[in-house]
């Protein structure tokens, strides 16, 4: 009888212990490794994210519109960004806000520039400031070394102005072709001051070659002394 008694309590411990741990182990947290299965990888959190910086910047109205250009830098080292954002916000003399816009572009690759042209919104007067802000990316943007392809930047080369427009060349110094591209000139005159910014879409360019270009400077047909032009892919 001893014996039989015995046996049931060693049962129950046993079947305490279970539960004990079965209590335990629903109860863990998992981890992020464990979220996402597979291949433990490292944590991607704001914080490991250098912000995007603006290197420059400028501005000029037209026919009632706000223009500008920026140059958006990547200071990271392994990691790229994806659908980078910006805010421009124009304000009057008394620190109003005369219009103001976010903008996205496709792709920045680590250590590397963005340069982009665009025309935003209307504005009532010229604005004594315009003030350019790049936003935080989203986490889901944040890529890192391994999880985007290499990129070489495109260049604009052999460009001139002509008769109401810009024409140019863009070469691919990559092993693939870019689908789409953006190309931006910015034009200044004999002061140094901005005077236009102009862009254009320019699609296939082929891996290790080039493709001409034309922008319109839509009925403008001063000639401006200093002219830069500058290509990049828009996915």
């Amino acid at each position: 009888m001893k014996k039989f008694f015995s046996i049931i309590v060693v049962c129950l411990m046993m079947v305490s212990m279970v539960a004990c741990g079965s209590s335990s182990a629903s109860s863990a947290k998992p981890t992020a490794t464990q979220a996402k299965g597979g291949v433990a990888s490292p944590v991607t959190t704001q914080t490991e994210v250098k912000a995007l910086e603006i290197k420059d910047s400028g501005w000029v109205v037209k026919n009632g519109y706000l223009y500008c250009y920026i140059d958006m830098f990547n200071p990271n080292e392994d990691i790229a960004i994806q659908l980078p954002s910006y805010r421009v916000t124009a304000r009057g003399e008394n620190n109003e806000v005369l219009g103001t816009q976010d903008h996205t572009l496709s792709v920045i690759n680590p250590q590397q520039h963005f340069i982009y042209g665009f025309q935003y919104f209307s504005v009532s007067k010229t604005p004594k400031t315009v003030e350019v802000q790049p936003l935080e990316a989203k986490e889901y943007n944040v890529k890192r070394s391994g999880k985007y392809k290499e990129y070489k930047p495109l260049e604009a080369v052999n460009y001139a102005q002509g008769e109401g427009k810009i024409t140019g060349e863009i070469n691919n110094p990559n092993d693939y072709t870019i689908d789409n591209s953006v190309v931006v000139a910015i034009c200044r005159n004999d002061k140094g001051e901005l005077v236009d910014i102009v862009s254009t879409f320019v699609n296939s360019i082929p891996a290790g070659g080039s493709i001409p270009f034309e922008i319109s400077m839509f009925g403008n047909k001063n000639k401006y002394p200093d002219i830069k032009v500058y290509a990049d892919r828009w996915l």
